[in-house]
């Protein structure tokens, strides 16, 4: 099964960050992506509406994401959906779909927003990598895509 999600937004605040007990990190943000939906039918008469996501990254990803993003970063995150299960105070099953990130890319160029204008993976061995370099195990012929 293919479970893989790509998206580019704009940061709607700084990231949260949190640890476990066992001292995994976890950095929590919200991006927003705006979608035409046509003319004066998006959010206050415009041809756009925002749809927000919640993103979380783990360990270096997620050291990552705090350290070098705030709010109005432009941000390109790749990785998967997982889908969140708990019930609330009144015993109601409640769920959301959040996006966890495998790496996190750099929109704006450096002195645009304070990044350096690459991306950093957490299976690329711990750093930030070249933009412009394929990522392991990404390449395929036309004939050899997976699905």
């Amino acid at each position: 099964m293919l479970n893989a999600v790509q998206i580019m937004g704009t940061l709607g605040a700084d990231p949260e960050i949190r640890y476990t007990p066992t001292g995994v990190i976890i950095a929590q943000a919200n991006i927003a992506c705006n979608k035409y939906v046509g003319e004066g039918k998006g959010d206050n008469g415009s041809k756009y509406a925002t749809d927000w996501f919640t993103v979380k990254a783990f360990n270096k990803t997620g050291e990552t994401l705090n350290e070098y993003f705030r709010k109005g970063s432009r941000i390109i995150i790749v990785g998967k959906l997982s889908q969140e299960k708990w019930v609330n105070q009144e015993g109601q099953k409640q769920s959301k779909v959040v996006i966890i990130a495998d790496r996190v890319e750099f929109v704006d160029k450096k002195g645009e927003g304070g990044s350096s204008g690459g991306s950093y993976s957490s299976k690329s061995g711990g750093g930030p990598v070249d933009a412009d370099e394929p990522m392991p195990g990404g390449e395929y012929g036309e004939e050899e895509i997976p699905f």
